[in-house]
């Protein structure tokens, strides 16, 4: 930049000591190595893992098809293939009593490993950035111990934004280390292995396109490069950054809510504040806050509340020549939300707008903070001071990874924080059918209709446990608002209809209500032709249809009178 900073930069940590890493490494493992003992979950770990055919067993074909196939409305194949590693590790010989024929220890063992490498990742990238070393170590700890980042390791589907952290903070790194090297010729190497780590983040989860603006921001008021200079080498990762947008975009389709512009930075707005929030005082985490974009817009301060990230934005950027870490790591922080911030629509705001796993990523910019605010101050009493808050920090979020021991443990508690979370009241619906409870599978499916009446996932749930409750005339109301909510969703939540339409057809058959059944068969047979029932069960109802017609007596007209 062309005006000098008056904050004196120290000299960079070229060879980052030995037990500095250990302490980072050591106090990301003591604090998450709880989650190792985890069960899977039904919430994401159903679809992508342990009932995924495609890893139940895992083969070559049904690994490498995730190169050019989406799935789960996000095109993730790095993550698909080391999950497909995993599954082949974690095979087990017989299934367990729902049907989970792999060790979730492998899975939860990896992301722990991931989470570690990161966060010694992070104490790299600070010491390269000329933050004192023992400050450095200080909030790599903090990356790695605060509850925030419980969500992300402790949920096996969470590996994708493990992973799409690990390289993105590796493409920084080697970024930062190509521009230390200058022009001699390991210099272009680094830039490569920068990009290919850029790229490698993308594919692991599509939130890693933020990671050139970072590069930016870091290159411009950290490393001083001239704005000319800093163009020419990025304009390559924004090209491949635009164009994982534009991907996608296309997978997810994700018109979610229909906010309109005019709102969504107020959306926005709420969303930085309420990670603020999170980040200084970390109780009541759940994985379904239930702050719907509506839900947001209604809240009667939601101006002030919105204003407050711009108010500490415009500060920071005011005292940017004196405090230019706390800017840098401010603006790392809100850029690394940006997908998941609220300006555009994005699939999980259909539960939720805001979610821990959003931070983690964020979470290098406050780490930078955090550790250039130890570095101003040289006291030991300080350093003793933040030994003890990362302490109880650490001890926090161990007791917050039990809560992601299984399913009835994490619904459970996030009812408690939540109540509006109607995504755990769908979960908890699940459990209790697949454990043969119906009437309380029914009473949460239930709850969780009345808190999300749009959600098709929940009645579908409803649906059976109401066959089964023999309450037909119900689970016939469910299917028919099913058929009418389905049209109106974001394409990745919309079902195919041929479960439902078959399902109401002989629901109908059975009631003998056969002119109402035949269009449900027809229905079925044009969105699945070669289905194995439907066209014999069509013949039969129009045939019950015609013998029921021919038997009906003629109506006799009333007698008048002469």
């Amino acid at each position: 930049m062309a005006k000098t900073s008056t904050q004196k930069l120290g000299a960079p940590n070229a060879t980052p000591s030995a037990w500095p890493l250990l302490v980072v490494l050591l106090a990301a493992v003591f604090t998450m190595g709880r989650v190792v003992n985890n069960d899977f979950l039904w919430w994401d770990d159903n679809v992508n893992i342990h009932h995924n055919p495609d890893m139940n067993p895992p083969t070559f074909q049904s690994v490498i098809k995730y190169w050019w196939t989406p799935s789960q409305a996000l095109y993730i194949p790095i993550t698909y293939s080391i999950w497909g590693v995993l599954a082949w590790m974690a095979r087990l010989r017989v299934a367990d009593d729902m049907g989970i024929q792999l060790n979730p220890m492998v899975f939860h063992a990896a992301s722990a490993l991931v989470h570690a490498a990161t966060a010694g990742l992070v104490f790299a990238l600070l010491c390269r950035l000329r933050i004192k070393r023992t400050a450095a170590m200080l909030g790599a700890v903090l990356f790695a111990v605060h509850p925030v980042q419980v969500e992300t390791v402790a949920w096996a589907a969470g590996l994708k934004d493990l992973l799409c952290g690990f390289f993105s903070v590796l493409s920084l790194l080697l970024f930062v280390r190509y521009r230390e090297t200058g022009e001699r010729s390991k210099a272009g190497w680094l830039l490569v292995g920068a990009i290919a780590a850029f790229v490698l983040g993308m594919l692991s989860k599509p939130t890693a396109m933020v990671t050139p603006a970072l590069a930016g921001v870091i290159d411009l008021w950290l490393l001083r490069t001239p704005v000319k200079k800093t163009a020419l080498t990025l304009w390559p990762w924004f090209v491949l950054s635009i164009g994982c947008m534009v991907l996608t975009r296309i997978v997810q389709q994700a018109q979610v809510l229909g906010i309109p512009w005019h709102e969504r930075p107020l959306v926005a707005g709420f969303s930085v504040a309420f990670y603020l929030y999170k980040l200084i005082w970390p109780t009541h985490l759940g994985f379904d806050y239930g702050w719907l974009p509506q839900r947001v817009l209604e809240l009667r301060w939601i101006w002030v509340i919105s204003a407050i990230p711009g108010l500490l934005g415009v500060t920071l950027w005011v005292l940017r020549w004196r405090m230019p870490y706390l800017w840098v790591g401010f603006a790392l922080f809100v850029i690394g939300m940006l997908p998941v911030a609220g300006f555009v629509p994005f699939l999980f705001q259909f539960y939720s707008t805001v979610a821990d796993h959003y931070l983690y990523l964020p979470m290098v910019g406050v780490a930078m903070s955090a550790a250039w605010l130890v570095s101003r101050v040289s006291s030991p009493a300080l350093v003793g001071v933040c030994a003890v808050v990362l302490g109880v920090l650490s001890v926090r979020s161990i007791a917050q990874a039990g809560y992601w021991y299984d399913d009835v443990a994490l619904c459970n508690h996030t009812i408690d924080i939540s109540p509006r979370s109607a995504a755990s009241h769908n979960n908890l619906g699940v459990l209790m059918d697949r454990r043969g409870n119906l009437l309380e599978a029914a009473k949460h499916l239930k709850m969780s209709i009345d808190l999300r009446p749009q959600s098709n996932l929940s009645r579908q749930n409803y649906v059976w446990v109401l066959a089964r409750l023999n309450r037909i005339d119900e689970a016939i109301a469910q299917i028919e608002e099913i058929i009418r909510i389905n049209p109106t969703l974001p394409p990745p939540l919309r079902t195919n209809m041929v479960d439902e339409h078959y399902f109401l057809a002989m629901a109908l058959m059975n009631l003998h209500r056969y002119a109402e059944a035949i269009p449900h068969f027809e229905a079925t047979l044009r969105l699945k032709p070669d289905h194995p029932t439907a066209a014999a069960e069509l013949e039969i109802a129009r045939r019950k249809l015609a013998e029921s017609s021919a038997t009906r007596p003629a109506s006799t007209a009333p007698a008048t009178q002469p």
